[in-house]
């Protein structure tokens, strides 16, 4: 095992409490933890295996990476992933500018300068997650993603951190098992199958190639995946910045505050004024809904 340190720098405001809020609310058991302020997980990519960890510096207005790898040829990939995990691209001057005085979402922002949109290390990882959490509570969709990790993961071949101990599956490996004993219904579990098989098939992509409508198109296409899924992985999965889960119940609750009773199809065409950061104005309407 080979140690690397980076410090990734970011344009302050920095909210960094509900980043790591967000991870450890959906740390799944075997592959992350998150103790002390610190995320740590394990990985997988380009053929070296390793964990790292994410802790803020808010002297330096950077947060500081460590990787343990079996190699050096994944280090690109992991600074790349861990910088859109954590939006360190983002630019809060222009955010504020477009946010500040808008007569819905500004009050929220002010009080939220330094808002990000988390996303997880893992395009097809989050696939699973937003699946399995159709229709039921995070931490139901945790543990249910925990047993799927449990029964079809491969084992970590070196010493970890505590609680690191195995790798997420692969779509090949997910594609091949049946992982209904793991919680997951049948229609749930199929789309899981389906969207395993359409990677490898090549019939859908997981990297931020394509526009955002054209990866919506292809993952509605799935039986299972509906635009709220579909919405979902794009923003937290690959990071599309103008995703926006119109039908998200927070959300609908969160307008309806402010408005009056809206359907998500009325919500969908509200949000047309905050292209193209819808994704940001999903982030500030959930913030409104726990305030």
């Amino acid at each position: 095992m080979t140690f690397f340190s980076f410090d990734l720098s970011y344009r302050p405001p920095f909210d960094w409490q509900s980043l790591i809020d967000y991870y450890r609310l959906r740390a799944v058991t075997g592959i992350e933890v998150v103790e002390d302020e610190t995320y740590t997980r394990s990985f997988s990519v380009h053929g070296d295996k390793g964990w790292f960890c994410i802790r803020h510096k808010p002297e330096h207005d950077c947060v500081g990476l460590e990787v343990n790898a079996s190699g050096p040829s994944c280090l690109d990939a992991v600074v790349q992933r861990v910088e859109r995990m954590l939006d360190l691209d983002a630019d809060p001057k222009t955010l504020d500018l477009f946010f500040g005085k808008d007569d819905l979402l500004g009050d929220t922002w002010s009080r939220n300068p330094g808002l990000r949109v988390p996303v997880c290390w893992d395009p097809f990882e989050f696939v699973v997650r937003a699946i399995a959490g159709q229709l039921i509570s995070v931490h139901a969709a945790t543990k249910g993603v925990g047993k799927v990790v449990d029964k079809v993961g491969e084992t970590l071949p070196f010493p970890a951190p505590k609680g690191i101990v195995s790798l997420f599956p692969t779509p090949m490996r997910l594609g091949r098992t049946d992982i209904r004993s793991c919680g997951l219904t049948r229609t749930k579990a199929g789309a899981v199958k389906a969207i395993a098989r359409a990677l490898e098939e090549g019939s859908i992509c997981l990297k931020k190639k394509d526009t955002l409508e054209s990866f919506l198109q292809q993952c509605t296409a799935i039986k299972g995946v509906g635009d709220w899924t579909a919405q979902t992985i794009a923003m937290r999965g690959l990071g599309y910045k103008d995703a926006f889960p119109a039908a998200d119940l927070a959300i609908v609750k969160a307008i309806g505050h402010k408005t009056q009773p809206m359907k998500p199809a009325a919500i969908r065409t509200l949000a047309e004024r905050w292209r193209p950061w819808r994704s940001y104005a999903a982030m500030l309407l959930w913030k409104m809904d726990t305030e």
